[in-house]
């Protein structure tokens, strides 16, 4: 498992608002992400080892979106 934790630019604070949209573009293009975290502010990624690069980039593609 890979996690990728999100927080307010400006603050440092947790952002779960950033997780949260960042998994609805991911959802609008057909790849379904799992948040949580204790402030649900991480994205999850958990995946065969057997995933084709191209596909995992695709899924880190949304993560540099923002």
């Amino acid at each position: 498992m890979i996690a990728v934790e999100f927080n307010d630019p400006q603050t440092g604070e947790p952002s779960a608002a950033i997780a949260q949209k960042i998994q609805q573009r991911a959802l609008a293009q057909g790849l379904l992400l799992l948040t949580c975290g204790a402030y649900g502010n991480v994205i999850r990624f958990l995946y065969p080892l057997t995933i084709p690069d191209a596909q995992f980039d695709a899924a880190m593609k949304f993560c540099r979106m923002r």
